[in-house]
C-alpha cells in the first residue's frame, strides 16, 4: 500500500510540474492585485510574479487546516486525560469494592466455621 501510496503522490507532483512547466510564462509575469474599499479608499500591492501569489494561496491552504486540527488535537488530548483520570478512580473503587467483599465473605466463612463447631461437640465428637 506504500507502494501505491507514493507511486500516487509521484504521479500528481508530476503533473504538477508538467503544468508549470509549460506555462512558465504565466507564472512569471507580474501583476499587481488592487482593491478599493469605500471607507478606506484603494490599495494596491506591488508587482509580482503570479506564482508568488499561488505559493502564498498553497501555504494559507495548508496552515489553515493544520492550525484547525491542531486545536481540535488538543481538546481530545484533554478528553483523553480526563477519562483517563475517571477509569482510574473507577478502578480503584472497584478494588475497594472487592476487599470489602472479600472482608465480608471471610467474615460469613469465620461465622460459619464458629456456628458449627458448637453443634459438633454438642452431637458429643471430641
Amino acid at each position: 500500500m506504500k507502494k501505491v501510496k507514493a507511486a500516487f503522490w509521484l504521479v500528481i507532483l508530476l503533473f504538477i510540474g508538467i503544468c508549470v512547466y509549460q506555462n512558465w510564462a504565466y507564472f512569471s509575469s507580474r501583476h499587481a492585485l488592487s482593491i478599493n474599499l469605500p471607507l478606506i479608499g484603494p490599495y494596491e500591492t506591488p508587482e509580482s510574479p503570479n506564482y508568488l501569489l499561488f505559493l502564498i494561496c498553497l501555504l494559507i491552504g495548508l496552515l489553515l487546516p493544520y492550525i484547525y486540527g491542531l486545536v481540535e488535537r488538543f481538546r481530545l488530548n484533554k478528553m483523553i486525560r480526563k477519562l483517563n483520570e475517571t477509569t482510574a478512580a473507577q478502578q480503584e473503587e472497584i478494588s475497594g469494592l472487592k476487599r470489602e467483599l472479600e472482608t465480608m465473605q471471610n467474615r460469613s466463612a469465620d461465622d460459619d466455621s464458629e456456628a458449627a463447631l458448637p453443634s459438633e461437640t454438642a452431637a458429643g465428637l471430641p
